[in-house]
């Protein structure tokens, strides 16, 4: 991906039976971004966001889909879901194996992540060029890693020994069997195009204030609907290890129809979340944060970047689930107890990077397929290169064109990896300097009049930000339950500071990844805010900005009295 492009993948919800329309569409913030849409009814029926700034592109996508289709566009349907509320479910939790610390080093805190990461990748839109043009190998090329002169360095080089290293649990210890199962008898009907909140467009609830009656009617009717999926989903949160079924050896033809359902299960468990509180179940919403999160770590070991994208989207639901749930509900010790364990165990997770290096790994991958196929980057080009100017799609086109196998650009693309490799072994904030690094690379390719590789090397810069921000938001929901904790032993009092906290709530306080000091709190009235300074690097007193700027904040207005 260039420096000011984004093309995208619509990540197919299945086979291809019906017509593929190319929507392009560009945001109010001046990003572009595309992908391939097949209609249902003449409509889009999942949420389009941009990838930049999270504004939703789903109208912008569906007007476009009319315009080509005039005779098959459909009206808004009207909000089905009006009835009286049903009593919430009770389902059967996670047992304690599910939030079992990680073997890893212990983690200062757990983490967590409101609404704000939830932007990151559009239900339907895969944020990695190179996975594109990832076909070569997939078709029958003859390199191998050692024809190359690549080190044997126990990472995989091709799609066939990226599809081998995305390993098969045991038999009958796949959670992805109960998750794929659960995904595909899920019914939502119309409401992402609706206005109710978090399943569709409206504006998440509003902390510390009752849920409007057609709200809880539409949460309530929803659960209602999905009881089958909400079980199969308890059931596969039992189970640590998951592969869903794909075949990354086929490379460009490899489809990842989970993603954008596996985002509106965790959507679900939200809302289900949310009711639970406001019903005063607190075990019940606990336990949908957990099995959200057990959702999102059902990706950790899927090496592709809209994967783990994805999984950093689901980890921004379940934090905001979790924070939907303090402002509601009393949540029992041992409840909470178990979302700490589950949120340590995944901030160590990310902040080792274990899932964004397979991602980087992958992208290497592709990287090196696509290298191998100049004849196929040449066909994509006009796709893949459509916000490149003239004269670097000319310059591409000469380099493409030439005789041989650019094996100049796949030992400058290797050296690359293997620098930014390096430096994804540090912590936060020092990780961020990847970002330099891919700059003084791209210049340094540019120099050599390595023009193919603008198509290339930002995949294997990873996205640092995004990374950066789903660990923040984990440290945050791990703080937060660690004053929840800290209250319900103190006669509903919050600390006056952090450091109250420790050493019996919080081994120490967590620090924020982008930079890196200890995350900010600031208690008020009743309640408290709770950040991070976010990606802007600006200290904004806990003030919720949107796209890049502002501060990412975790707020108790008015949390149920204990009885205590």
């Amino acid at each position: 991906m260039t420096k000011n492009m984004n093309t995208s993948t619509l990540l197919k919800p299945g086979p291809a039976h019906q017509t593929t329309i190319p929507i392009k569409i560009l945001c109010g913030c001046g990003q572009k971004y595309s992908f391939d849409a097949e209609p249902v009814n003449g409509q889009i029926n999942w949420a389009v966001l941009c990838p930049v700034c999270g504004a939703d592109g789903t109208a912008a996508a569906n007007q476009i889909i009319s315009q080509q289709f005039p005779e098959q566009a459909v009206p808004a349907s009207r909000d089905r879901f009006n009835v009286s509320p049903p009593q919430p479910g009770v389902r059967t939790p996670p047992p304690p194996s599910w939030a079992a610390p990680a073997a890893t080093r212990p983690s200062p805190a757990a983490k967590a992540l409101p609404r704000w990461l939830f932007p990151v990748v559009g239900t339907a839109v895969a944020l990695s060029i190179t996975a594109a043009v990832c076909v070569a190998l997939a078709h029958g090329q003859k390199h191998r890693p050692h024809d190359l002169g690549f080190p044997k360095d126990g990472l995989p080089h091709t799609p066939a020994e990226l599809n081998a290293w995305y390993t098969e649990p045991p038999a009958g210890q796949n959670a992805a069997t109960f998750y794929t199962q659960g995904l595909d008898l899920l019914q939502l009907g119309s409401l992402a195009s609706s206005s109710t909140p978090i399943l569709g467009r409206g504006n998440p609830p509003a902390l510390g204030v009752p849920l409007p009656p057609s709200v809880r009617s539409a949460f309530a009717a929803a659960v209602q609907a999905n009881q089958e999926s909400l079980h199969l989903f308890a059931q596969g949160a039992q189970y640590d290890r998951s592969r869903y079924p794909l075949d990354l050896s086929r490379g460009f033809d490899t489809t990842f129809a989970h993603l954008s359902k596996i985002k509106n299960a965790a959507l679900l468990l939200e809302a289900s979340a949310t009711l639970n509180a406001q019903s005063k179940q607190g075990k019940q919403a606990a336990d949908d944060v957990l099995i959200a999160l057990g959702l999102s770590r059902s990706l950790e070991s899927e090496p592709a970047l809209f994967s783990q994208l994805t999984r950093a989207a689901i980890v921004s639901v379940a934090v905001a689930a979790l924070e939907q749930a303090l402002n509601r509900a009393i949540i029992p010790e041992g409840a909470l107890t178990d979302l700490s364990k589950a949120f340590d165990r995944m901030g160590d997770f990310d902040a080792q990077g274990e899932g964004f290096n397979r991602a980087v790994a992958a992208e290497r991958v592709n990287a090196l397929a696509a290298l191998a196929a100049p004849e196929r980057i040449l066909q994509l080009l006009p796709v893949i290169g459509m916000d490149l100017t003239t004269e670097r799609r000319e310059q591409i086109t000469a380099q493409l064109q030439k005789p041989g196998q650019l094996s100049e650009e796949r030992e400058f693309l290797e050296q690359s990896f293997r620098q930014f490799w390096t430096a994804r072994q540090a912590p936060f904030p020092d990780r961020f300097n990847i970002d330099a690094q891919l700059q003084q690379r791209e210049h340094a390719a540019d120099a050599k009049k390595f023009f193919v590789l603008d198509l290339l090397l930002p995949g294997l810069g990873g996205r640092t930000a995004k990374e950066a921000e789903c660990l923040a938001a984990l440290r945050l929901a791990s703080t937060a339950i660690a004053l929840e904790r800290f209250r319900l032993a103190h006669d509903n009092r919050y600390p006056s500071a952090l450091t109250e906290l420790t050493p019996d709530f919080l081994r120490t306080i967590p620090a924020d990844p982008f930079d890196g000091q200890p995350l900010r709190y600031q208690k008020k009235a009743t309640g408290y805010a709770l950040y991070s300074i976010g990606r802007d690097m600006r200290d904004n007193a806990g003030e919720r900005l949107t796209g890049k700027e502002g501060d990412l904040v975790f707020t108790v207005l008015a949390p149920a009295k204990s009885a205590r």
